[in-house]
């Protein structure tokens, strides 16, 4: 019996800390988004690179075919 009871708690301490975590770290939460909001943009960065090399690729062989 006592070892059930252990689990119990230690499940509504996860669910309590969850709830604490996001009403305490809002800012931190902001912050966080601000971090991912910079990765996103270097990835979308890296991608637009490879997308205009293609583009300039297929604008010489355009000049070079007409």
């Amino acid at each position: 019996m006592g070892e059930v009871v252990e689990e119990v708690e230690e499940e509504e301490e996860v669910k309590y800390g969850g709830w604490r975590w996001r009403k305490n770290c809002e800012i931190k939460a902001t912050e966080q988004t601000k971090k991912k909001k910079k990765k996103k943009k270097k990835k979308k960065k890296k991608k637009k690179k490879k997308k205009k090399k293609k583009k300039h690729e297929a604008e010489a062989h355009n000049i070079h075919h007409k």
